[in-house]
This record gives C-alpha cells, sequence and structure tokens, in this order.
C-alpha cells in the first residue's frame, strides 16, 4: 500500500509538469499529420483472381481453361509441372556430380568456345595468314565473353547445383578476361602454341569443371597459369546436396495432394458449368471465380512451400552470414525463410485459401490487398513510439537527477520509507505514462484511420510465432500483442534513463546521456544489419512483435530501422527474450542498488 501511496504521490507530481502536456499535443499533432505520409503498398492477394469482363459462368470456364494466358488452368498446371522438375533436379544432384550437371545446364556454350579454341589452335599450327587467324581469334574473343555473360546471368539464379560465393563468381569472369587479354595480345604462333592457356577450356571447361576464385591480373604470364589455378580451385566447389526424403515428401505430401485438389476443383468447375453456363446472375458468376481463385492459390502455396523446404535443407548446416555470401542466395535469412514455410504450410495441411487472411501488420505493406484502420493504426503508433522514447527517457532521467538538482531529493531521505519502495514508485510512476501515451496514440489512430480508410474491415490474420507455429488471430488480438510488445521497448529505454538519473547528479547530463543511448542504438540497428555479432546486443533485441509474423513481408531498409529494429540474421525469439530480460535485469539492480547507497542528505 505504501509504495501505491508513492506511486500516486509521484504522478501527481508529474501531472503538474507543463511538458506533460506539451508533449501530448505534440503526439495527437504528430498522430494527425501521419494520414498524410500514410500510403502503404497493397499486399499480394494469395490467389485471388476475377475474370473480369465475362457476360456469363460459361464465359470464365472457357477463359480458365484456354491454353493462352495467365490466368488459366495450363498456366497453373505449368508452375506445378515446374515444381516437379525442381524436386526432379535436386534429386539428380544427390545422384550424380554436381558440378558436371550445372556445367551441361548453364555453360553449354562452352562446347562451341572449345570448338573455337580447338580450330584456333589449328589454324596456328598450319600456319595460316594473318587475316584468316585474325577472324578466328575474334570469334574465340567473342565467344569467351558470351560464355562469362551467361556464367554471370546465370549463376545467380536458383535451382544451383553448386554454391557459389560472389569472389568465386568474379574469379571465374577474371580467369576469362585474362586469357581474352592474353589471345588479343598474342605475337606468333609460337605463343600460342606453348602456353598452357591453350589447353584452358579444351581440358578444362570441357573436362565438366568451372573455374573459380581466380584474381585478375590483366598479364599474359597469370593467364598461361589460368588453368593450374582454375584446377586448384575445383576443391572449393560446394556441392548442393538435398535431403532424399525431404524431396519424395514434398513430392508425396504436397505435390500429389495438390493434383488431386485441383482435380477435384476442376471438376466442380465443370459440373458448375455444365449447369449454369449461361448464367449472367452475380452470385452464380462469383462462385466461379471463387473456384479459379481456389485452384491458383493452391498451386502458389506449394510453389512457397517447396522453393522454401529446399532452400532451408541446403542451407540447414550453415549460418546466415556464411549463406549470404552465396551468389543465388545473397538476400536469405533464415528466419524469413523458415517463417513463409511455415505459413505455407499451415495453409496447405488445413486447405486454406491465403486470400482469406490478412498478413501481420507491416510498415510499409497493407495487411490485406487493400489498407484498412488497423494498418494506419500500427504506422501512426510506429511512428509515436518515437516520441513516446524520447519523453520516457527524459522523464525516467530526470526523477532523481532531476530532483538532486532542483535540491528537493533530500525531501526523500525526510520520508519513513525503504529506498527501494521510493525507487519503485517513481519506475511505475514513469511507466504509468508511458502505458497512458501508448493508448492515447492507439484510440488517436483507430479515430483517424476509420476516418481516412476503409474501417475496420479486414480478414482473419495469420500469425507465426517464432517462425514455427501457426495460427488464426484477429487484427485485435495482434495489435493487442504489438502494443504489448512496443510498451517491452519503451520501458527498456525508460530503466537506462532511471540508470542514469541515479548515476549522476546532473538532470541536463542524465538526459543528455540516455537519449544519446537511444540514438547510438538506432544508428547501430540502421548500419551494422549483417554484422553477426550485434544480434547479441540488447539494443536490437527490443522489438518482440516481429516475432508474431510478418518477417517475409518486412521492410528492411533504414527508413524502417528508425522506428523498429530489423530482424538481424539467426536472430529468434528466445535468443531476443533473453538478452533483454538480463539487459534490464542487470540495469534494474544497478538502479536499485546504487540509489540505496546514494547520498541524498
Amino acid at each position: 500500500m505504501r509504495t501505491l501511496k508513492l506511486t500516486l504521490a509521484e504522478i501527481k507530481k508529474m501531472l503538474l509538469r507543463p511538458s506533460l502536456y506539451i508533449m501530448t499535443f505534440i503526439l495527437v499533432l504528430t498522430l494527425a499529420t501521419t494520414m498524410f505520409i500514410f500510403e502503404p503498398k497493397n499486399s499480394d492477394d494469395g490467389g485471388k483472381v476475377t475474370i473480369a469482363g465475362m457476360a456469363t459462368v460459361g464465359n470464365i470456364y472457357s477463359e480458365f481453361t484456354s491454353l493462352n494466358g495467365l490466368t488459366t488452368s495450363t498456366y497453373y498446371l505449368n508452375m506445378l509441372e515446374a515444381e516437379e522438375d525442381n524436386l526432379n533436379f535436386y534429386r539428380d544432384i544427390n545422384n550424380d556430380d554436381s558440378k558436371q550437371l550445372i556445367l551441361d545446364l548453364y555453360l553449354s556454350g562452352s562446347t562451341s568456345v572449345s570448338y573455337l579454341f580447338n580450330d584456333y589452335y589449328t589454324n596456328h599450327a598450319a600456319g595460316l595468314n594473318a587475316a584468316t587467324l585474325s577472324i578466328n581469334n575474334q570469334r574465340l574473343i567473342d565467344a569467351l565473353d558470351a560464355l562469362r555473360v551467361q556464367f554471370n546471368d546465370e549463376v545467380t539464379q536458383q535451382p544451383l547445383g553448386i554454391l557459389i560465393n560472389s569472389d568465386q563468381r568474379v574469379g571465374f569472369s577474371e580467369a576469362i578476361n585474362s586469357t581474352i587479354y592474353y589471345l588479343t595480345n598474342l605475337k606468333d604462333s609460337s605463343d600460342f602454341s606453348n602456353s598452357a592457356v591453350s589447353n584452358m577450356f579444351n581440358t578444362v571447361i570441357t573436362a565438366n569443371y568451372l573455374s573459380l576464385d581466380y584474381p585478375y591480373y590483366n598479364n599474359p604470364t597469370v593467364a598461361e597459369n589460368a588453368p593450374n589455378i582454375i584446377i586448384n580451385a575445383i576443391n572449393s566447389i560446394e556441392n548442393i546436396k538435398v535431403d532424399v526424403s525431404l524431396l519424395n515428401s514434398l513430392q508425396e505430401d504436397y505435390i500429389q495432394v495438390a493434383r488431386t485438389r485441383l482435380d477435384a476443383i476442376m471438376t466442380q468447375m465443370s459440373t458448375l458449368n455444365t449447369e449454369k453456363s449461361a448464367s449472367i446472375l452475380f452470385a452464380d458468376k462469383a462462385e466461379m471465380n471463387e473456384l479459379v481463385s481456389q485452384y491458383c492459390a493452391t498451386v502458389l502455396t506449394i510453389e512457397r512451400i517447396i522453393d522454401n523446404a529446399i532452400t532451408l535443407d541446403i542451407l540447414k548446416t550453415k549460418t546466415d552470414i556464411v549463406a549470404i555470401q552465396y551468389e543465388s542466395f545473397s538476400e536469405y535469412y533464415s528466419y524469413e525463410v523458415q517463417e513463409e514455410y511455415t505459413r505455407y504450410q499451415y495453409l496447405f495441411d488445413n486447405n486454406l485459401m491465403s486470400y482469406n487472411y490478412a498478413n501481420p501488420f507491416s510498415f510499409l505493406v497493407s495487411s490485406n490487398n487493400t489498407r484498412n484502420t488497423y494498418d494506419f493504426v500500427y504506422f501512426a503508433v510506429e511512428i509515436a513510439s518515437v516520441l513516446i522514447i524520447i519523453y520516457a527517457i527524459a522523464l525516467g532521467a530526470s526523477t532523481v537527477a532531476g530532483e538532486q538538482s532542483a535540491g528537493t531529493i533530500k525531501l526523500l531521505a525526510m520520508r519513513p520509507y525503504k529506498r527501494w519502495k521510493i525507487m519503485t514508485s517513481k519506475l511505475l510512476a514513469v511507466l504509468w505514462f508511458v502505458i497512458l501515451f501508448i493508448a492515447i496514440s492507439l484510440i488517436c489512430g483507430f479515430i483517424i484511420g476509420n476516418e481516412i480508410t476503409q474501417g475496420m474491415v479486414s480478414n482473419p490474420i495469420i500469425m507465426v510465432f517464432n517462425a514455427q507455429t501457426a495460427t488464426i488471430v484477429t487484427p485485435i488480438e495482434l495489435m493487442a500483442i504489438y502494443a504489448a510488445s512496443v510498451f517491452i521497448k519503451i520501458a527498456f529505454y525508460t530503466l537506462i534513463a532511471l540508470t542514469m538519473s541515479v548515476i549522476l547528479t546532473s538532470n541536463a547530463a542524465a538526459v543528455t546521456i540516455s537519449i544519446m543511448f537511444y540514438f547510438v542504438s538506432v544508428g547501430l540497428s540502421m548500419f551494422l544489419q549483417n554484422s553477426n555479432w550485434y544480434k547479441y546486443i540488447p539494443f536490437n533485441n527490443l522489438d518482440f512483435y516481429k516475432y508474431f509474423g510478418g518477417a517475409f513481408i518486412a521492410d528492411t531498409t533504414q527508413l524502417t530501422s528508425i522506428f523498429s529494429t530489423p530482424m538481424l540474421h539467426d536472430m529468434t525469439f528466445s535468443t531476443s527474450a533473453i538478452t533483454t530480460g538480463a539487459t534490464m535485469l542487470i540495469f534494474i539492480i544497478a538502479t536499485y542498488t546504487i540509489f540505496a547507497k546514494k547520498d541524498i542528505n
């Protein structure tokens, strides 16, 4: 009871501060201003299709069952067959040398290069005239250049049977550049015939090897040694091996099941077409469009499941920091891929259509295919939270240091209260105002958002917790989780401010240093997103909302880093919870310990 009385007394004391009302005005003004910059992108419709301009049910059916167009059964069946081809591709890799397989698939141009190389060598040995040799030389140079371009284009695409990093890709290009340079500067046939480079594509490329990790020095001497460097680098190639049991599971549990579902949907479409082909009623056409949407969404779901499952299996033994070094995975975030995989698994396993469910709230993307009030509230509160953090820091930093600067701290010593109760009352008072400002932001956000959007109409949201567990929640439930996450983040900075307040005797110094902590953390989040060690820094573990879905649609630009800490490589909910909890506990212990021993007389 005494702690409660002290807390109420602290709240009353803070209510006398003019800055509190100025902050409230600025907060409301900021929330109102956000309506002018709120322009989120529409989210993916998830396969929802409406074949427009069709007069009858029969027209829709004929259009969808035709051979042409992007919204046809043939188009989506081809997509499904392409996924089967992917599975077969990785089965072949497991049974073959992937270096050879990739060479056959992507470096088919090597045959012409080898032919031109041999032709050029033969012509040199035969002592043909300079004009003929020049023509052969240029053809070979053009073929080499085309091969380099082809490799650079193809090696960044999936599926790939080998893992190549950017240095290795550049090395291949530079080996070709060096060879081109050497060919361009040949003086006579003896230079060529005696050079090891004459065998470069004949003995290396046609022997099913790739040239990797070769530094380009732009001189003939290095070019002559290219084959040896290439051969020595072959061992650095990493073959991709995908678990065969996973491939079989994807085939049996998803591809085959999807085909059964698609056949059932097509049967329903055929029956509806037979019964109501000439119908122009909206309800009948809507029913046919719904079946079309189910067909498309089923295939799109399978595509995401297979792509994510294979990607996760390929890189299962590698950290994100290692994985992003490979050309095909330069944008890889294991958490985002796993989250999306879990989401689409949930949809398919429960035979749900993705277009009937919304994504979690995101800063720059609508949760539904059109923006609604919840999207605006999330957007506005994200921006408003920066103001709340700064004010909470200033309020917390002045609780002790401010009183010490004003000389009123001596009154604390006269009270018959234990120090820990006094500190608890100050902490609770500041947190009470944090909750108040969050509530004001939410209320204003809902009022403004309801006026400038299509209201609070929203599909249920598929929430994926910690990338592992999917469930369906209402927008209000997810908004409550978000509000709790915002509170935790602000409470963290409030604790820092309180610690500074009991350490320092100057109010200005306590406020300044505490606010600097915040802006330094924002700066680090913006510029150190790809640093492996940074995931353990407490500042970047404060946003727990990102662990409740939406990581795969999250925007990781520097703009959003200002308002919300980004998802970093190899981060999980448990990592953030332990890091944040331990850090807050340390600050609490430090604050109470220092204040208990502080001389306030």
